[in-house]
Order: structure tokens, then C-alpha cells, then sequence
């Protein structure tokens, strides 16, 4: 079974909430994307299902276990968002209360996973406050996670009980890195701060493909940005799926140029990218990377609301104020 070694303090103490509760919770969970909070909600619903526990021990060998782990256990119900959609709305909502409403299938207790909570719709948030109100007392509990702190779920939040799952360090996830796969020690390192407290995007980039992807990515901005030789295709790149990734590369990148400016070349994330660095000191001045560095991150907040067409428009706009700095 697949288990982190930095969630155990953070199990550890959800349990023994759990234990000291008696009564059912709604409990609100707040994480990084990355850092492996899915497995950490598995292990606690184990716990709770488990029928031959020992104190924060599971048996991993009782029918509900397995179910739990298979994820078939009839008691415990996930609310996800499809691949199409990126919003969860009422009607998944009012089955989730229709279901509370009646007795569990197989064991005394039920458990509500919702795991993205940003996503529900005006009225699914109204609807699982109703929810959360009427049920608290009664034999549910509810995790719900959320990945980021946002005002307009202050009505949701004040239902629940808040638990922040701690960001493991960097020492701690480039050592789990080293001992269980075998990357270039400097890759580990530019990775591991690339994403600071999200061990498992770390991993991701460290991926040959991805890493690939970023090697590519900065040619390709040092061929078409800064030396101005292709802007349309430079626009290609931004225009893939990744563009998340592609934009925080470039913050990452525009970052160590500041910090190399003010003599902190040790802090630079991109040891392996010195050179450009270098070069882009040459001609960019500080107050203008500060400027493309504001302009990526409204970029960045804009990117979850734009229509399509205004993201193409936007990523022109962007593309060409790089281009521009390099002139």
C-alpha cells in the first residue's frame, strides 16, 4: 500500500480527533496540490470503517477495509469533478442528502468525500450547508478539501471543523525522492524547490517527459522571446494544456534573474539555467522584471475565468510585452 511518510503526523493527529469526538464531524481540509491528502482521506476513512482497529492502527484485513481500499464500500461516497466539467453542482449535492437521510448499507457509519470544494456552485454550497446542519449530529462524517483559502466559502467554512495538512520541507522530499528513485541529484533539487511543499508535483517534473518539456521550453523562449525568432511559435507553447506549468516556469525563471541581481545566486531555483540568467541581467532592468513577473501572475488569476478567445488574447498580449522587454 502506497503511503507518504510525511502525512503520518498529520494522521496521527486527525485520529486522534477523531477519537476524542463523539459524534460525527464535518472536518474542512486545507493542502497543497501535490502533497497526497487523497491517500491521507483513504487511510481515515479505513479507520473509521475499520472493524478490528487498534488505537490509530487499521487491520487492512476486515471486509471494510478492503472495500474502502477497493474503493466499492457502499457507506462511502465521493464526489468528484469530471473531466468535462469543472463545476459540482446541486443535483450531486441533493443525492448526497437524499442518501444521508437513509440508513447505511453495510456499516453503522457513512463518510462524504468531497474533494474540491472551490468547484461547487452557489447553490450546491447552499445546499451542503442544509446538509451539514441537519446531519451533524447523526452517523456522517464529511471531508472536504479545499486546496487554497477563499472568502466566499466563509458561510461553508464556519459549518466545519479547519485542519491544514503540513507542507513536508525540502530536505524531507528530496530525501524521499533519492531513496526511491535515482534522478540527478541537481534535477532533484531544481524540481524540489520548483515545487516547494508539493512533493508529488516535484516528482512529476522530474518525469523524462516533463523534464524534457522544460528544457524545451526555455530553448524555445530564449530562441523566440529573447532573440525574437519565432513569436508564433513561442505562442504554441502557450497554448497547450500545460499552460500553468509554462507560465510558472517563466515566473521561476524571471525570479532567479532578481535574486541573481541582488547577489543571491545560491537562492536561484534554476542552477542548471545560470547562463540565462546571466543574459537576461544584461539587458532586462530590475523594475522590468518586477513588471513581468506582476504582469504573469493577473495573467495567471485571469486564466480559470477568461472564455477561450480571451485567453488566446491574452496570451498575445503576454507574448508580445516579453518579446518587447527584449527589444
Amino acid at each position: 500500500m502506497i503511503w507518504y511518510p510525511w502525512l503520518d503526523q498529520d494522521y496521527r493527529r486527525l485520529v486522534a480527533l477523531l477519537m476524542k469526538k463523539k459524534r460525527c464531524l464535518s472536518i474542512l481540509l486545507y493542502s497543497n496540490l501535490g502533497v497526497g491528502s487523497e491517500l491521507l482521506v483513504r487511510a481515515l476513512v479505513r479507520w473509521i470503517m475499520c472493524e478490528k482497529r487498534r488505537d490509530i492502527a487499521t487491520c487492512n484485513q476486515c471486509e471494510n477495509c478492503k472495500m474502502v481500499s477497493s474503493d466499492i464500500h457502499p457507506d462511502f461516497y465521493k464526489i468528484d469533478v469530471l473531466k468535462k466539467e469543472n463545476s459540482i453542482k446541486v443535483e450531486d449535492i441533493r443525492k448526497i442528502g437524499e442518501i444521508v437521510q437513509n440508513y447505511t448499507i453495510y456499516n453503522s457509519k457513512r463518510v462524504v468525500w468531497i474533494k474540491e470544494i472551490r468547484l461547487l456552485t452557489k447553490e450546491a454550497r447552499y445546499c451542503l450547508i442544509k446538509i451539514l446542519e441537519d446531519f451533524s449530529e447523526k452517523n456522517t462524517y464529511f471531508f472536504l478539501e479545499c486546496h487554497q483559502i477563499l472568502p466566499y466559502l466563509s458561510s461553508l467554512n464556519s459549518k466545519c471543523l479547519h485542519f491544514s495538512l503540513k507542507e513536508p520541507s525540502d530536505e524531507t522530499v528530496m530525501k524521499w525522492i533519492n531513496e526511491n528513485h535515482s534522478f540527478p541529484e541537481i534535477n532533484v533539487r531544481i524540481a524540489t524547490r520548483s515545487h516547494s511543499g508539493s512533493p508529488l508535483k516535484a516528482l512529476n517534473l522530474l518525469k523524462k517527459k516533463n523534464w524534457d518539456s522544460r528544457e524545451s521550453f526555455y530553448f524555445k523562449f530564449t530562441k523566440n522571446i529573447i532573440h525574437g525568432n519565432d513569436l508564433v511559435g513561442f505562442l504554441r507553447e502557450l497554448r497547450k494544456e500545460d499552460v500553468f506549468e509554462k507560465i510558472s516556469l517563466l515566473m521561476i525563471l524571471l525570479l532567479d534573474s532578481i535574486k541573481y541581481r541582488k547577489n543571491a545566486v545560491f537562492n536561484c531555483i534554476n542552477q542548471d539555467k545560470l547562463d540565462l540568467i546571466r543574459y537576461i541581467n544584461k539587458v532586462v532592468s530590475t523594475r522590468t522584471l518586477l513588471s513581468m513577473v506582476e504582469s504573469l501572475e493577473k495573467f495567471v488569476r485571469n486564466l480559470n475565468v477568461v472564455s477561450f478567445t480571451n485567453l488566446d488574447l491574452q496570451i498575445i498580449i503576454q507574448t508580445c510585452n516579453l518579446r518587447s522587454c527584449f527589444i
